[in-house]
């Protein structure tokens, strides 16, 4: 955590997180250590898969990593997971969305999201970072207020969801 505290202190704009599986709740403990003020210097955050180290029978490397923290994020984030992810139940990475206030993407059974589940070059996860980016500050860099990201956010990655997700809404 300290590299990534390091990193997010030496950036000269609004820094933007895109995370991963245990990423993912470095970025959680990160905003609880550091309590930054809404939207600076990260501005927003997309969370991919995370795991949950909290469940009955994680592997102990990963227990070590709990528990995962809950409290809202001082930014804003869509976290995103699959339906027959092996490191996280659905029920359990929507739970961890509403903990952290972060809006939630329903991927459908993709396993868990990486390079191993042969998605490979993962546009929907291009176009899920864009709408992080666009919901985290304005054109002049200045971070959005909370209720107007969490509006770009929620409009756009239903949109993102429906589309790439369930293809057959709508229809």
């Amino acid at each position: 955590m300290t590299k990534l505290d390091q990193a997010i202190r030496q950036a000269k704009a609004p820094v933007v997180l895109a995370a991963h599986s245990l990423g993912c709740l470095a970025v959680a403990w990160w905003a609880v250590m550091t309590r930054q003020p809404y939207g600076w210097p990260v501005a927003g955050a997309l969370l991919v898969a995370p795991a949950d180290v909290d469940r009955p029978g994680a592997q102990a490397e990963l227990a070590s990593f709990g528990p995962t923290p809950t409290t809202p994020l001082p930014f804003p984030s869509l976290v995103v997971a699959s339906r027959d992810d092996p490191w996280i139940a659905i029920e359990r990475a929507h739970s961890l969305a509403v903990g952290w206030g972060s809006h939630f993407v329903d991927a459908g059974a993709q396993g868990h999201l990486n390079a191993a589940s042969g998605i490979g070059w993962w546009q929907e996860g291009q176009e899920l970072l864009d709408r992080v980016i666009g919901a985290a500050a304005d054109r002049h860099g200045r971070p959005l207020p909370q209720s107007e990201a969490r509006s770009i956010l929620v409009i756009n990655a239903t949109d993102a969801a429906q589309t790439h997700y369930l293809p057959h809404a709508g229809r």
